[in-house]
């Protein structure tokens, strides 16, 4: 069998305007937004997913530990074709911040210089509300370590409450959990296409509003429930609330 010879990448993918001139290009496709440093390497998930994008046709850019003051730094391409696809980074942003006394760190390793305070807390939520603060019509996607464990109602170590699931926390369009591969390809495929996120249900390995599938329909009233069982309800319309599409491999 005959193999075709492996693509050789001797450049960054564009972070800047000047980056996107350089090539040509006047729009993006995507923009790839991450929590860490740029490392063009396969152990960071940005690199992954912005160079399989890449590998499809799409001109990508990358947005690293953008400044999350105001969503100024996610209009720093120009708006973008088709959406934005987001991770908060290698180590969830809490993680990195905080020790396990809750005592914050004095070093970020993932950070230039490995100096803290690059990205926000909880990053993977602040920056996709930043994207859709910048272009509210724009899809989001939001995947990584961070958005693959809050996926589902849960409870938070930090704030030592049962927290809604990322989705509802962020405005994320689609949750991409685990590796998310498969699942960049086929969303990027299909928003390419011309088809609306809203209609983006049924990929395996993602997570989305689905309103019509709720299965608990009575309304919920926390006055009435002690805060126990208050959070076990609010767990149980999280969960229904949703489709979840699983894929074993």
């Amino acid at each position: 069998m005959e193999h075709s010879t492996p693509q050789i990448y001797t450049e960054f993918l564009p972070i800047s305007r000047a980056d996107m001139e350089a090539r040509g290009w006047e729009q993006l496709d995507f923009v790839v937004v991450g929590g860490d440093a740029y490392v063009d390497h396969p152990s960071f998930g940005t690199a992954i997913i912005s160079r399989l994008l890449e590998a499809e046709g799409y001109k990508v850019g990358v947005l690293a530990q953008p400044r999350y003051t105001d969503c100024e730094d996610f209009k720093r391409f120009g708006k973008p074709k088709y959406g934005f696809f987001i991770g908060g980074g290698n180590v969830d942003s809490m993680v990195s911040h905080y020790s396990v006394a809750k005592i914050p760190r004095a070093e970020d390793e993932y950070s230039p210089g490995g100096k803290a305070g690059a990205r926000p807390d909880r990053s993977a939520t602040v920056y996709t509300k930043l994207a859709k603060q910048a272009y509210p019509d724009l899809p989001v996607i939001l995947g990584g370590l961070e958005a693959s464990l809050r996926r589902f109602a849960h409870y938070d170590y930090w704030l030592d409450t049962v927290l809604p699931s990322i989705a509802e926390d962020s405005g994320a369009d689609l949750i991409s959990f685990g590796m998310g591969e498969h699942q960049t390809v086929e969303i990027a495929r299909r928003l390419a296409a011309g088809e609306p996120v809203e209609s983006i249900t049924d990929v395996n390995g993602t997570r989305c509003h689905c309103a019509h599938l709720l299965l608990y329909a009575r309304p919920i009233q926390p006055d009435t429930l002690s805060p126990a069982n208050a959070a076990v309800q609010r767990m149980e319309q999280d969960v229904s609330g949703y489709r979840l599409g699983v894929r074993a491999r």
